[in-house]
């Protein structure tokens, strides 16, 4: 399978930093009652106290985007095994789970918007 390439016009797109309106978007694109990565925040907290942190988390995202600084605890998750069933007896029966920062989900959540008028 060939890998699909990111067209040249595209790299304008790319380069200019995250807005309001796209941290917005992702907000409320994110699922609730999901368990939160190693950050200790659910996706219910920027929902809930959207006027609160809406410009502290713009000036993280674009921070982290802009100057490709993802810290360590934004590159790694946590996994975790969630029993299939009621008395599990093989990792079959077990279904595995990545636990990300959601700051982190919010921006892969913008470039993947980005990124998807080139499909």
């Amino acid at each position: 399978m060939e890998c699909q390439k990111i067209p040249e016009s595209a790299n304008t797109e790319f380069e200019n930093s995250t807005t309001m309106e796209e941290l917005l978007e992702a907000v409320k694109k994110g699922k609730e009652h999901k368990a939160p990565g190693q950050d200790g925040i659910c996706h219910e907290f920027f929902k809930r106290k959207w006027d609160d942190v809406k410009h502290d988390m713009l000036d993280v995202i674009n921070h982290t985007y802009m100057e490709g600084m993802v810290s360590d605890t934004q590159k790694h998750g946590t996994i975790v095994c969630l029993p299939q069933k009621v008395d599990p007896v093989s990792p079959e029966d077990y279904r595995p789970l990545t636990l990300l920062n959601a700051d982190y989900k919010l921006l892969t959540c913008i470039i993947a918007h980005r990124l998807s008028p080139m499909d």
